[in-house]
């Protein structure tokens, strides 16, 4: 049923990401990830973005570690992309990851991570957003 699917998890379609989808998702998951570890450095302005921020915060409870590691990736894939730039976030997210294994929290990977029927719609959904790029990557078709 879902062999259209050229990459299964969340860590790897984030190598799918359009460049400008891939920088709102690094954005986000700083965001997050300052809110977790109470960061006391530069605040970040949430208006008209509350219910997705507070969405994004709830999924990812628990799962710091993973979020950190996630962030960490998708900075990995903006380097490879900006001609090996390291952008200020790809060092925060390292930062938090070492913050995060001194501190000793659990590795817990979120459920809906790997789940086939949850990244099925999200992939839906940037195929409604970008056709022409996501589209032929998760061999999908626009939807109404």
């Amino acid at each position: 049923m879902f062999t259209y699917m050229t990459r299964f998890g969340l860590w790897r379609t984030a190598l799918d990401l359009h460049p400008e989808d891939l920088r709102t998702c690094i954005t986000s998951a700083k965001q997050v990830l300052e809110h977790y570890l109470s960061y006391e450095g530069e605040s970040f302005d949430i208006t008209g973005a509350a219910n997705e921020f507070i969405t994004a915060v709830g999924v990812w409870h628990e799962c710091e570690h993973a979020l950190a590691n996630y962030g960490a990736v998708l900075c990995s894939r903006e380097w490879e992309l900006n001609n090996h730039r390291l952008s200020p976030e790809a060092l925060f997210f390292a930062g938090a990851q070492k913050e995060i294994r001194k501190e000793g929290w659990p590795y817990t990977r979120p459920a809906w991570a790997t789940d086939v029927a949850v990244l099925t719609r999200h992939r839906q959904k940037l195929v409604n957003l970008r056709p022409d790029w996501y589209g032929p990557k998760f061999e999908m078709e626009k939807t109404e």
